[in-house]
This record gives structure tokens, sequence and C-alpha cells, in this order.
């Protein structure tokens, strides 16, 4: 706005103006969470299993004319995890099977011939796995027929 004036403007009185309007109290708004960022699940390996044995029985047999040693072996543990994906079964270090969660046995018949001088003893071990790796793996070992 303004105004045009005419005349002499001498006489007119000084008049301070107005003070200026004092702002109105703003409430500062609150500040807004900064979400929390999303944490990564962490998958440890399972606990091994516990208490491995063995038992096993040896019978004779032939193939064709050569004598054959039959040997069945029974390993039991005991789950001691809860979560495994499964567990895998070793024979001198090599993988020979992998079986679902919550096994506590496997079975294994081998045939081999009497008398060829071999191993005195075969290693199994047995060790529980998931996506986060593997456990240790308890091995007992199994003396061979006769």
């Amino acid at each position: 706005m303004y105004a045009v004036v005419s005349g002499n403007t001498s006489g007119l009185p000084e008049v301070p103006p107005p003070p200026m309007p004092t702002p109105k109290d703003t409430k500062t708004p609150k500040p807004t969470k900064t979400p929390e960022p999303p944490t990564a699940t962490v998958l440890l390996p399972p606990f091994p299993p516990g208490n491995l044995s063995q038992s096993r029985t040896c019978n004779g047999g032939f193939r064709g004319v050569t004598p054959l040693w039959i040997e069945a072996i029974t390993l039991t543990w005991q789950d001691k995890a809860d979560n495994e994906t499964g567990y895998q079964v070793y024979k001198d270090g090599s993988l020979i099977a992998t079986l679902g969660p919550n096994s506590t046995q496997y079975n294994i018949t081998m045939r081999y011939d009497q008398g060829t001088g071999g191993a005195l003893y075969i290693n199994f071990g047995v060790n529980s796995f998931n996506a986060g790796g593997s456990s240790t793996r308890p091995a007992v070992d199994v003396t061979t027929c006769p």
C-alpha cells in the first residue's frame, strides 16, 4: 500500500512506526523416527551328533569260487541339533551318504574278498549341516571281518 501526499507536510507530527507483529508460536514438529535398518540373521552351524557308535555283523559268502566277507554295519547317534538341514556320512574321509534332518542311524553292507590283507578297520564319521555350515564330525572305527 502507498499514499500520495500533497501540500506542506512540515507541520505534521512524527509518529513512530508501529512495532512489528510478534510471530505466532509455532510448534516444532516432532522428529520422525529414522527406521531401523534390517538386522541380518546369521545362521550358525548345527550341533554335532552325539554318542556316535557302531555295531557290525560278519557273514561269509562266495563270489564265484572266491571266499567273500559280507559285513553289515549300523551307525547310530543322537540328534543334538535343532536347526540341521541333514546329516552327512563319511567312510575313510569320503562322503558316502547325505541323510535328512532328525536322522539317527545309517546302515551299510560291504562285500570284500577274504584274506586280501586289506585294512584292519574302516573309519566312519557323521556331521550335521545347514546353510550356516557343518558341525564337527565325530568318528568311529569299525574293525573289518573276521
